[in-house]
């Protein structure tokens, strides 16, 4: 199933080959999720459980350029029992960054957002005023030059 993992900089920079373990958060097009939104089509759903991961990023931001950061993955999950969103999984198995699709992370212009998103509400609703841009994955080491220069 395509699902989608938040990350932080430091996720995205990890070489590990198991980057990411079972049980590790992740959003998807669930069956509560379209039971939530039934008029939505596949394609929107998508959009909603990418846009969460993108907040569950944001709320996980530390340091360095504040950006959101997404990884679509295409992976076994556990859909959960008592979900805090309608899109909310777990990864079934740990994969790889072999099983990634793309990278998505914010344009420059959202780092204020994202940096005030853990403390103020505003700012983390006004997230959905700045796109995720789209990186194949094999543009992961230009992400991480561009989020280091």
């Amino acid at each position: 199933m395509r699902c989608f993992l938040p990350l932080t900089r430091a996720d995205l920079m990890n070489p590990a080959p198991n980057a990411f373990n079972a049980g590790a958060r992740a959003c998807a097009d669930t069956r509560a999720l379209q039971r939530e939104v039934p008029e939505a089509d596949e394609e929107e759903r998508e959009l909603i459980a990418t846009l969460a991961a993108g907040d569950y990023s944001a709320l996980a931001y530390q340091e360095g350029p504040a950006r959101r950061i997404v990884v679509a993955v295409d992976a076994r999950v556990q859909e959960l029992t008592n979900p805090e969103l309608a899109c909310d999984v777990e990864l079934a198995e740990a994969i790889t960054w072999g099983d990634a699709v793309a990278l998505l992370v914010d344009e420059a212009a959202a780092e204020e957002c994202v940096a005030a998103a853990g403390s103020d509400q505003a700012a983390l609703e006004g997230l959905e005023d700045f796109d995720l841009l789209w990186f194949d994955i094999t543009e992961r080491d230009d992400v991480i030059a561009q989020l280091e220069g």
